[in-house]
């Protein structure tokens, strides 16, 4: 639980580290939502993109609700992340179980 607290809690320098431990499993939900979705709704973005940037991360993964982190971000009005998970949804280099993105 302690990755999903801080994908929560927006918390990068702890969310990179953790990422480094390949055994963490990042779709684990709690709360029936995922760290992407808490993430997602909760407008931390620069969660979001340390996510998008693994190759493990399950953006269409769904809660019990039927939504995903799209729809989590749309429904609390975060457009910088609803913006940016679309325009990577629309590009067609880009599949849904792997997305590269590059932030600098």
């Amino acid at each position: 639980m302690q990755f999903w607290e801080a994908c929560s809690d927006g918390k990068v320098e702890e969310v990179q580290k953790l990422l480094q431990n390949r055994q963490i499993n990042i779709n684990l939900a709690s709360n029936d939502q995922t760290p992407f979705q808490i993430a997602c709704e909760n407008g931390h973005i620069e969660i979001v993109k340390l996510l998008l940037n693994n190759e493990k991360v399950e953006i269409n993964k769904k809660d019990n609700e039927g939504k995903t982190g799209l729809d989590c971000a749309k429904r609390k009005g975060n457009a910088n992340i609803v913006e940016l998970i679309q325009s990577l949804q629309n590009n067609p280099i880009c599949d849904n179980l792997f997305i590269i993105y590059l932030f600098i």
